[in-house]
């Protein structure tokens, strides 16, 4: 996001007109004057201060909790903040759910279930191959 901002900016300062900078980064042309008449102002494209409940997480912990996730896609978003040393109790892993989302992957549920191998799968073929050419009376007897 930020760096996007940054372009946007580089790209005005280099005389081209806000519409084509819009167009280019394919968001409103009004979001655009709003981003260089705030970078007038301050000097900076960072976000302005908000009102709210402050993050639960360090940048730190932010990459930290990305790391885990990628050394295992298959934890929850539960499983991975029981994992995360020196954070405060997260409820139900949202947060990591979220912190996820925001570098564009997901908190996988692992599979429960049977783990079908090359075996298993050659054995239901050969199976459905014999159960193609049933009749009737054989689908009765099951």
């Amino acid at each position: 996001m930020l760096k996007t901002r940054n372009i946007a900016i580089g790209r005005l300062q280099a005389v081209e007109s806000q519409s084509s900078v819009a167009r280019r980064l394919n968001v409103s042309q009004s979001s655009i004057s709003r981003l260089f008449t705030r970078f007038n102002q301050t000097g900076s494209t960072n976000d302005r201060r908000r009102s709210g409940r402050p993050r639960l997480t360090t940048p730190a912990q932010d990459s930290f909790i990305r790391v885990l996730h990628l050394r295992d896609r298959t934890s929850t978003g539960e499983g991975t903040a029981a994992r995360i040393p020196e954070l405060r109790r997260i409820s139900g892993g949202q947060t990591v759910r979220n912190r996820l989302r925001e570098h564009g992957l997901r908190a996988r549920r692992p599979y429960v279930g049977n783990v079908l191998r090359g075996v298993h799968l050659v054995n239901r073929l050969r199976w459905c191959n014999n159960v193609m050419r049933w009749d009737l009376r054989n689908w009765r007897r099951v």
